[in-house]
């Protein structure tokens, strides 16, 4: 009897399990055979493997067969994605084996931060450069899903604008919101023109998320080049990337960019250069910009006598560049 009763109380445990499960993957819409979380995994931009944010294009040229598969599929599912998604974009479940994947990560990582510091940073972040955890990866997919929804997304903007003012969330819900359109494009903008010092790294965010999407990039051109003349060196750095990335209006942006190339600040300058690439202008010699002086396109030669008076005043003085 004692055998039976343990055997039927293990059975109905199980039986509790299976039911829990489903009723959990229930809430997960599924298109096409596959579930929403394995239409994430496939959508562009998943590379933003590090906390915080990298100063390199998640995306670079066309989408694959397979991410315009994943992309169609997530606009399909529409708004009945959105419970899943801000449930994800929130979640901090993580398993035993994820939770010893992540003190792996974290130890790794450590270590390579030992071996590496001299190297020049290549990225950003307010809490520390380590990869994400399992969880900050799934706040990831959610973004992701997010961008590829659109401006079919715009139910939960609210939610993603509180998630904006959040530090460890602020890259996710920049991201997301950047591709909502007019009505995503409120809260980013309140956080871009906010220039509190308690404010600097959503700032931070938000001009990574518009270098990341350079179509809305366009509708902040005014703002960012404001900001490659602030005072904070950071702020200058990530506004003079998503201006290289963005690559819009070139006649404003070059000679502007051009101008900054005295800036004292070795990662400022860097990235200053690193945009003018972008734009088109890759070597920066004084030499070179001698003969730029006499290019066809006047933006050329505009931002040409800016890095000459910038870089080379000594030449500058020479040649009666004023």
């Amino acid at each position: 009897m004692g055998k039976k009763w343990w055997f039927l109380c293990i059975a109905g445990v199980l039986v509790l399990v299976l039911i829990a499960s489903l009723a959990l993957r229930s809430n997960e819409p599924v298109y096409h055979g596959r579930t929403l979380a394995m239409w994430l995994r496939r959508l562009p931009a998943r590379g933003n493997g590090s906390r915080g944010v990298t100063w390199q294009p998640l995306v670079e040229g066309k989408p694959s067969d397979g991410e315009m598969e994943a992309i169609s599929a997530v606009r399909e599912i529409g708004t009945n994605a959105l419970p899943y998604l801000l449930g994800e974009i929130h979640t901090e479940k993580k398993s035993f084996k994820e939770e010893f994947r992540d003190k792996w990560i974290q130890s790794k990582a450590l270590v390579q931060r030992m071996i590496s510091r001299s190297r020049p940073p290549t990225s950003f972040t307010s809490f520390g450069n380590w990869e994400k955890t399992a969880a900050q990866l799934r706040h990831w997919d959610a973004a992701r899903g997010f961008y590829a929804l659109g401006p079919l997304a715009k139910p939960a903007l609210p939610e993603l604008a509180k998630l904006l003012h959040q530090a460890d969330a602020c890259p996710d819900a920049a991201y997301a919101l950047s591709s909502m359109g007019p009505e995503g494009l409120v809260p980013l903008m309140e956080v871009l023109t906010n220039n509190s010092p308690t404010n600097q790294w959503m700032q931070i965010c938000v001009i990574w998320a518009f270098g990341q999407t350079p179509t809305n990039g366009e509708k902040v051109l005014p703002e960012l080049l404001q900001l490659i003349k602030d005072p904070d060196e950071t702020l200058r750095m990530s506004s003079a990337w998503a201006l290289g990335q963005i690559r819009s209006e070139p006649e404003i942006v070059v000679p502007a960019l051009a101008g900054n190339l005295g800036d004292t600040n070795v990662n400022s300058k860097s990235m200053t250069e690193r945009a003018l690439g972008e734009h088109g202008m890759k070597v920066l010699t004084a030499s070179a910009l001698k003969d730029s002086l006499a290019d066809p396109k006047l933006y050329i030669r505009m931002a040409a006598t800016n890095a000459i008076r910038a870089r080379y005043p000594a030449e500058a003085a020479k040649l009666g560049v004023e």
